[in-house]
C-alpha cells in the first residue's frame, strides 16, 4: 500500500531490497555498464534473435539455468555472467 497511494520515489538500493530490480549500480560504474550492455545487445542479429532464442539448444540451456535459480535471488542471478558457465 505504501507504493501506489504514497507515490514516493525510491532510491535504487531500496528498490533492490524490495525486489523491484536485480541490483543497483553505483553512479561511477553506470556509464561503463550501460556501454557494455549496449554493445552485447547490438551484437545480436536483429532478425535472427527471435529464432535463436526459440531454438532447442537455447531452450535446453535456459531450462538448466532456471533449474539452478535463474530469476531468483541467489548466487546464479547475482553473478550471472560467470556463474552461468557452471551450468551450461
Amino acid at each position: 500500500m505504501e507504493v501506489v497511494p504514497g507515490a514516493a520515489d525510491f532510491d535504487a538500493d531500496t528498490a533492490e531490497r524490495y525486489g523491484w530490480i536485480n541490483r543497483s549500480i553505483p553512479d561511477d560504474a553506470l556509464d561503463d555498464f550501460v556501454a557494455d550492455l549496449a554493445h552485447r545487445i547490438a551484437s545480436f542479429p536483429a532478425r535472427r534473435f527471435q529464432r535463436f532464442v526459440k531454438s532447442a539448444e537455447v531452450q535446453t540451456r535456459a531450462a538448466a539455468l532456471f533449474a539452478h535459480g535463474l530469476q531468483t535471488r541467489g548466487p546464479l542471478e547475482l553473478n550471472l555472467g560467470s556463474a552461468a558457465l557452471e551450468y551450461l
